[in-house]
């Protein structure tokens, strides 16, 4: 005690419980509007639970390339602005922004809460998320950069979703088979040359909303199960019914072993739609599948990594 009054000590004691630390992680990468529907629920929807959901990865290409030719603080500042679209794209198709990875997303459509949409809105976030590369290479144009493309990947499937970490960091996140396919799709949109690439069950979800056309059957590394992938075509690359029908005509072909069949489908699909990617990619396969024609038991399946 002093002549001029007292001195104490004020001592706050926070109570971080394991439900404020999953609140903290979940607002870095959620709506407040998502975060105030699940907060109120006491149960494993958080902390473990298993559930159908859409998984997307997006990656940015050329950003590296980009960066090259930028300072420190523009590319930062230009990473920025594309990952504000991409968010906003996941966000406002009641996705789940799950991480950032590098100059890359991924995206949860389902978990923590599920609609009866969940897999059109992962396809509705990625034709949006393709449509604003457009804007963004009309500014990089008018700054004589180069411009930038989207590779985006889409699964769809059972996952198991909850808060996983350590006590003092913990983000919500998911895992299981459609996380490593969606991953594996995404890179693959590098082969084929296309923008989007999903899976048969996100295929069939959308089907009659969107414009699809089905790419190939693969093998993805950390799969055993052969994957039949599908193209949604966004309206820059929409193709004519008959060069889709020669493109099926060939890829049909291919499967069977035909080799001379599948190089005319393709051949006639690159007629009509001469800088169409999957075309020339097939194309390409066939002519090697029918110079070294594969062993006894063909089954249609292609291995990219053995392709390598």
């Amino acid at each position: 005690m002093t002549d001029e009054g007292q001195a104490g000590l004020l001592i706050i004691i926070d109570d971080i419980t394991e439900g404020k630390r999953v609140q903290s992680a979940m607002r870095r990468f959620m709506t407040q509007k998502v975060v105030d529907q699940i907060m109120g629920r006491e149960d494993e929807l958080l902390f473990g639970a298993a559930c159908e959901a859409s998984v997307l990865f997006a990656d940015i290409r050329n950003f590296t390339t980009l960066a090259e030719k930028l300072n420190p603080r523009d590319t930062v500042d230009m990473l920025n602005d594309i990952f504000t679209e991409l968010f906003e794209a996941v966000a406002a198709n009641d996705g789940v922004l799950d991480k950032f990875i590098g100059d890359a997303i991924m995206a949860v459509y389902g978990a923590p809460l599920t609609s009866e949409r969940d897999t059109a809105n992962s396809v509705d976030s990625a034709v949006t998320m393709i449509g604003m590369i457009a804007g963004i290479n009309d500014k990089a144009r008018a700054r004589g950069l180069p411009e930038i493309r989207l590779g985006v990947g889409i699964a769809s499937g059972e996952v198991v979703a909850g808060a996983i970490g350590s006590p003092k960091r913990m983000d919500y996140t998911v895992i299981g088979d459609p996380v490593n396919l969606a991953s594996r799709l995404e890179g693959i949109t590098k082969l084929y040359k296309v923008g989007i690439v999903v899976c048969e069950d996100t295929a069939k979800a959308v089907m009659g909303e969107q414009p699809l056309r089905e790419l190939d059957t693969i093998r993805v590394r950390g799969r055993t199960r052969p994957a039949r992938i599908f193209q949604v075509m966004t309206p820059a690359e929409v193709l004519p019914d008959a060069a889709l029908a020669a493109y099926a005509k060939g890829l049909a072909a291919l499967t069977a072993g035909d080799w001379s069949e599948a190089i005319a489908g393709f051949e006639a699909c690159l007629i009509l739609a001469p800088h169409d990617g999957p075309s020339g990619v097939m194309l390409e396969r066939a002519h090697i599948l029918a110079q070294a024609p594969p062993t006894e038991g063909w089954d249609g399946v292609w291995d990219p990594a053995k392709a390598a």
